[in-house]
């Protein structure tokens, strides 16, 4: 492979930002080009999560029902499970004001724990703390005009509700926290009823080192670092679900849908961001993605911003937003007493990243598609919402809920908005992606080239992502001005081929890259029919 020179064009300035960026070994990826100073012959492509269907129950058929998946894995390897399990009842009606006529609040719910070997196939142990369904049924057409659409068979507390971990987060792989100690945040809480309004009796949150073992410990609770104890809220409601640690300024922060009555006078739901010294106190929200001006306003197709399920992926923030494609033709589908409240839609996912913990959140590919619902009417995820990554060898795994069918359920009066299939299933199912396989650099039988901004990092040695069974990829460092350096030339870099997620990058008979760590360097790749999806700096093979 030729490695052409520099078109004056391509020549880096040496007058720019020759301090250079200090990434330490944090991976780069490609979403934008932040740390691209010249680029030539390269196409950025997005890649989409591959479905894989509903996750298996033991026995191996589909998952029956529950959705908002926590998912994690423990110091073994073994994948643990909390999530919401509901069914219908009408008569929660009257246990709360906020329920009343909103036949969307006839429901029970509850949170309930599985676990798996290998994240496909779930086994929900014997908690016996609550009475719960034995399952569910199809209730008569005569109930549905009382908002019950399904039943419950029977009741037994031989189930896995009554959870009393709500949420769990893996804030060490995904979260921005560097003590091992407090790899995980645990969300304690209990109820003292089952219907959505029901009073907290007792809750905490704690950091933990591993997942409870909350099966075979009494004293699991005990044994992990609180943060506070009792019933407290957090910055949107009860739980904290975090979206990370910003270790530039010591806190950690929080971006979810606005609070209902700033979005609801602002056109449709949008992102709002809260952050805390002490995951205790949480500032005001403020509103950090807002609905872009160029986005449909079409009223048989609403976008708003519905959720955003954000996690620390390489040297930046990555968010899964949560695209609501709302229906605003007819005043039934508002939500009962509220104006600009709109409910008869369907999901899918886009990419937004932030570079500054929250603050500012830029789109990944424009408006692509991520992660698309269904195109058929009841598909079974005709409407998703994101859940939590995890790790899987070479792979990110991705639990969501899945619904097979349109948000709207109860028409504004109280009647079904479709007579011929009532109700909805959620459910939870499984997309993959290759392991920072979020957008690639592609090139052709041309070579092709990437010039890095100045950087300096920490390490020994680099590693790349990078797809070429066919091709191959040249590493070359340059000084800050633009001159190779000395034995890390690009006819000195031994060719990289082969399709991995962190295939190594040498050079003949170079010293170690250590020497070169206090330097403001810049990198510049060179490759051809291959997809480059991120680079690191790593020390010891690590």
């Amino acid at each position: 492979m030729n490695v052409p020179e520099f078109t004056e064009e391509e020549r880096p300035d040496s007058k720019s930002s020759i301090a250079g960026v200090a990434i330490g070994n944090e991976t780069q990826l490609f979403l934008d080009d932040w740390m691209v100073e010249r680029m030539t012959g390269l196409k950025r492509t997005l890649h989409q999560p591959v479905k894989k269907g509903l996750v298996r129950e033991a026995d191996g058929q589909p998952w029956t029902w529950g959705v908002g998946p926590s998912v994690v894995r423990d110091s073994t390897g073994r994948f643990h499970m909390v999530y919401r399990a509901g069914w219908s009842d009408p008569g929660v009606r009257d246990l709360h004001p906020s329920i009343g006529n909103d036949k969307a609040q006839w429901i029970r719910r509850t949170c309930a724990y599985a676990r798996s070997e290998d994240g496909i196939r779930w086994t929900k142990p014997l908690l016996g703390l609550l009475d719960g369904p034995t399952g569910l049924r199809r209730a008569s057409k005569e109930k549905w005009k009382d908002g019950l659409f399904s039943e419950p068979i029977g009741f037994s507390k031989e189930n896995n509700l009554g959870c009393p971990i709500a949420v769990i987060q893996d804030v060490g792989l995904f979260g921005g926290v560097g003590d091992p100690k407090r790899r995980y945040l645990v969300n304690v809480l209990y109820r003292s009823d089952t219907h959505n309004f029901a009073p907290i009796s007792d809750a905490g949150l704690y950091f933990a080192a591993d997942v409870p073992d909350i099966l075979n410990d009494p004293d699991w609770r005990s044994r992990m670092e609180p943060v506070r104890e009792g019933p407290e809220r957090g910055p949107r409601g009860e739980t904290t679900h975090v979206t990370g640690f910003d270790q530039q300024r010591n806190r950690w922060f929080v971006c979810t849908q606005s609070r209902m009555g700033g979005w609801s006078m602002r056109g449709g739901r949008d992102i709002s961001r809260y952050a805390s010294k002490d995951l205790i106190h949480w500032s005001p929200d403020e509103l950090v993605l807002p609905i872009a001006d160029d986005e449909s306003r079409d009223p048989e197709d609403w976008i708003e911003y519905m959720e955003l399920s954000a996690f620390r992926a390489g040297g930046l923030w990555l968010g899964q937003l949560v695209i609501f494609h709302g229906d605003r033709t007819s005043r039934q589908y508002l939500m009962p007493g509220r104006e600009n409240v709109w409910r008869k839609g369907t999901t899918e996912l886009r990419l937004v990243a932030s570079r500054d913990a929250g603050e500012n959140w830029d789109r990944v590919c424009g408006k692509q598609v991520w992660l698309p619902h269904s195109e058929e009417k009841y598909g079974t995820d005709r409407m998703l919402y994101p859940g939590c990554p995890v790790r899987v060898g070479d792979e990110l795994w991705l639990y969501y809920s899945a619904y097979d069918g349109d948000h709207l359920v109860w028409n504004s009066d109280g009647t079904l908005h479709d007579k011929k299939r009532p109700g909805r299933v959620g459910r939870i199912a499984l997309a993959t992606l290759r392991w920072d396989g979020y957008v690639s650099l592609d090139a052709g039988e041309r070579s092709a080239a990437l010039v890095t901004k100045p950087l300096q990092f920490v390490g020994d040695e680099l590693i790349v992502n990078l797809h070429a069974p066919q091709g191959m990829l040249l590493v070359e460092l340059l000084d800050a001005s633009g001159k190779p350096i000395g034995g890390f030339t690009a006819s000195d870099c031994r060719p990289i081929r082969g399709d991995g997620v962190s295939l190594p990058v040498s050079w003949r008979g170079e010293g170690s890259l250590e020497k070169l760590q206090d330097r403001t360097i810049r990198v510049r790749f060179s490759l051809t029919n291959a997809a480059f999806y991120s680079f690191r700096f790593v020390q010891g093979g690590c």
